[in-house]
């Protein structure tokens, strides 16, 4: 590589100050062997979200409160395991993410179909491999 990489480690519940940016994390809902995290990134201008695996639940929602994006998994097109989101859960619950953007991602087939066609109604991106967003 061209640059070093550089290994931090925090609790998963924490935050801590690297490169100039605050992260946050918090323990997601998934298996809890896998030590799942969601996170979050704030500079002094803006402020990302990635739920990482797992279930839907409201600590995700208020660590994703006014950022400028939340990248969230979805999984399934409907609710079939509580360690990942579905596309039924994101609907349900649009109106309390209050992202400036809602991108998707983690898809399965189906999930991923459904989200494409729901995307202008629930004002969500779907991601691809080799997308790049602009935050």
């Amino acid at each position: 590589l061209s640059f070093q990489l550089l290994f931090k480690e925090w609790p998963l519940q924490g935050t801590g100050t690297y490169a100039q940016r605050t992260v946050q994390s918090i323990p997601a809902l998934h298996d809890p062997h896998a030590s799942p995290t969601s996170i979050k990134i704030s500079s002094q201008s803006h402020s990302l979200v990635f739920s990482g695996d797992t279930g839907w639940n409201e600590k995700l929602v208020e660590l994703s409160a006014d950022t400028d994006a939340l990248i969230i998994e979805c999984s399934f097109q409907d609710h079939i395991f509580d360690g990942h989101i579905s596309l039924a859960e994101i609907e349900k619950y649009r109106s309390t993410l209050t992202s400036k953007r809602l991108i998707l991602t983690h898809f399965g087939e189906r999930s991923r179909a459904a989200a494409v066609e729901k995307q202008a109604l629930l004002k969500l991106e779907v991601a691809d491999d080799g997308v790049v967003w602009n935050i």
